[in-house]
């Protein structure tokens, strides 16, 4: 789906100056699978009327990984702003207005005829942004941005089909491509992620007594996605219910001594 629209590159004519200077369209797959994305496309056009210029089609075999982005910029550049800070994944034949329009993503390469596609024309995202544009999911488009400001998705993770509450503005742009970090929806990974697993979970020595200490550790072996952390609950002991263990950065071994409160019957 679509997730950030920035329509200003290399404009001037708003207030303030355009942060970049290439438009650029950002696609999000929000799904818990890989996305095959090759042979679709990505056209615009103005607040009414058809798409006046050709669609940027993404090249064949292109997949989108769960959680990944993928950045689409213009091959015309502005005079205006920065280099975008992260390079895109594929340039092509946008050219947006920064305030108003419509942004379709389509299953196929056909260039769009109708003045509101629909999921018959292969329709699987659209964004109309700024006063006046029409075809918009839901009621109303999503809010007019400046030349300082991109049109993005609230929360990445959701979709409700209205662009009037899917959307803000937000000002300070930052593109990113398929070399960003990941975003999980779902609680997880995509489709053929592996989860983390524990294992080798113990005590060292397992019969406490009040007063005494004990190593706790765990075995934490990563899945799709890096381990930030481990946690345990010590509650029943008197500690805390989420007590950090530390990582021995070489085997995946978390641990911590843990001092058993004087007077807690075990």
């Amino acid at each position: 789906m679509i997730d950030q629209v920035y329509g200003a590159g290399g404009s001037s004519a708003q207030s303030g100056t355009a942060l970049y200077r290439t438009d650029y369209v950002e696609l999000f797959n929000l799904g818990t699978t890989d996305a095959s994305i090759g042979g679709w496309s990505v056209q615009y056009a103005a607040t009414t009327g058809t798409v006046a210029s050709n669609p940027t089609v993404i090249p064949a075999g292109t997949m989108l990984p769960a959680g990944k982005r993928y950045l689409i910029a213009s091959s015309t550049d502005g005079t205006v702003g920065a280099v975008l800070p992260v390079t895109p994944d594929l340039t092509g034949t946008l050219n947006m207005s920064s305030t108003a329009g419509r942004v379709y993503l389509l299953s196929n390469s056909t260039k769009v005829t109708s003045t509101c596609p629909t999921t018959s024309d292969g329709i699987v995202d659209k964004v109309s942004y700024g006063t006046g544009s029409g075809c918009s999911e839901g009621a109303s488009p999503a809010p007019t941005p400046s030349t300082a400001q991109i049109v993005i998705r609230s929360a990445s993770c959701t979709d409700t089909d209205q662009n009037g509450s899917d959307f803000s503005v937000a000002s300070a742009p930052a593109p990113r491509n398929l070399n960003s970090a990941a975003t999980p929806c779902g609680g997880g990974g995509g489709g053929s992620a592996s989860p983390i697993s524990l294992s080798n979970a113990n005590a060292s020595p397992s019969a406490l007594t009040p007063g005494s200490t004990t190593l706790l550790y765990v075995t934490a072996t990563p899945g799709t996605y890096a381990i930030a952390g481990v946690t345990v609950d010590l509650s029943a002991l008197g500690g805390s219910s989420s007590q950090a263990l530390f990582d021995d950065a070489t085997h995946g071994d978390w641990s911590d001594r843990y001092f058993v409160p004087v007077g807690l019957l075990v």
